[in-house]
């Protein structure tokens, strides 16, 4: 099993070739903030693979998992 951080969405490709190649399975894309300089590339890899994605509650952005602390 595999979790991303702060996924990119240009290098989306990327990731996904070395988890295919690497035979894991995405479990979570996790984004530890709101990215002003570039897209997340979470949903698309969510969207390929599986898994769940995961940002903070405090972010004020959407994810299938919203984290506060303790969680």
């Amino acid at each position: 099993e595999a979790v991303i951080i702060d996924p990119v969405l240009e290098t989306v490709p990327r990731d996904l070739r070395l988890l295919r190649e690497l035979g894991l399975t995405l479990r979570y894309a996790a984004n530890t903030h709101c990215h002003a300089d570039h897209v997340t590339g979470s949903g698309s890899l969510v969207r390929t693979l599986g898994g769940r994605s995961v940002i903070s509650r405090a972010s004020g952005a959407s994810a299938d998992l919203r984290l506060q602390d303790g969680d």
